[in-house]
């Protein structure tokens, strides 16, 4: 068995037919999605690398700039950048550096300029992808695995969770694509529901390169566990298949509570309308030994 693994950087699952997005046409990764078992709650908020794993794994990325060169629609966003009067080599070259830092570095770059961005990246990225999938086909083996995982999210939306809080958690940002594909085995495809972390990632590539029936035992305990909870610089993210919930380490920060199969982007805070959803996840801090998987 030989595993490739494709990383992708830079972009959220959210952009993706497969995922439920209609704004885009990833033809290619949706085709990927449907002889894979796609993992619909990824979560990142450190890099989601995987240069620890066995070097016997095929490791193949797909980056931004390379993503940008490939877009069919080059050449329209030059003509909008132009149009909107900024400079198209300082604009891109910003973007693809710091999508987040476009603001600070100009904040006049108006929306429309910036989905326009992103989308060119989308639709490069899915192309490079189809191209990269087609020069692997002849030599994919049965038993092989094919991995595509986004490595980092696109920060479109920036926000503060509250007064003075830092803005850390982006759902758009930290949900990223996770498919993995058995090549040859009709049985292993679908969709994991429950959310999973990088550790739990890099828990089934090690456990894969050891033993080629692993997958049913990692899926197992990713299902059995039905939550993840992650910690960075003092704000708690709880994530469930229904709830985001958002807390932090001291009294000051206010708990925050999304309904994600409603706003899966994270935009709404209902946690005054369901403070008994907050209270009953928040016991999970209390209780649980650490946060899950980073």
């Amino acid at each position: 068995m030989t595993i490739y693994l494709i990383a992708i950087d830079r972009l959220p699952a959210l952009s993706l037919g497969c995922y439920g997005c209609w704004q885009h046409a990833t033809p290619n990764l949706d085709a990927q999605a449907t002889r894979s078992l796609v993992c619909d709650n990824f979560i990142v908020w450190a890099e989601s690398d995987c240069l620890a794993v066995d070097q016997s794994v095929h490791h193949f990325e797909i980056t931004a700039e390379h993503a940008a060169e490939r877009s069919g629609g080059a050449d329209s966003l030059l003509d909008e950048i132009a149009e909107a009067g900024f400079d198209h080599f300082e604009l891109l070259n910003e973007f693809l550096l710091d999508p987040a830092g476009l603001d600070k570095w100009n904040p006049a770059i108006p929306l429309a300029l910036r989905l326009s961005l992103h989308e060119c990246l989308v639709e490069g990225t899915d192309r490079a992808f189809g191209e990269l999938r087609e020069e692997l086909q002849g030599q994919l083996r049965e038993g092989d695995v094919v991995v595509v995982y986004g490595r980092t999210g696109e920060l479109s939306i920036d926000r503060s969770l509250s007064s003075g809080a830092q803005s850390l958690v982006h759902p758009e940002t930290q949900h990223l694509p996770l498919m993995i594909e058995f090549v040859g085995a009709q049985e292993v495809h679908g969709r994991l529901h429950e959310p999973l972390g990088v550790n739990d990632f890099h828990d089934l590539l090690k456990s894969m390169s050891e033993d080629s029936n692993a997958m049913a035992q990692w899926k197992q305990r990713v299902e059995e566990r039905e939550q993840l909870i992650l910690l960075q610089d003092g704000i708690y993210m709880i994530r469930t298949t229904e709830w985001l919930c958002i807390a932090g380490d001291n009294e000051e920060f206010q708990p925050q509570l999304f309904h994600l199969p409603e706003d899966p982007w994270g935009l709404l805070n209902v946690a005054p309308q369901y403070p008994h959803v907050v209270q009953e996840l928040c016991v999970d801090l209390a209780t649980d030994d650490g946060p899950g998987s980073l």
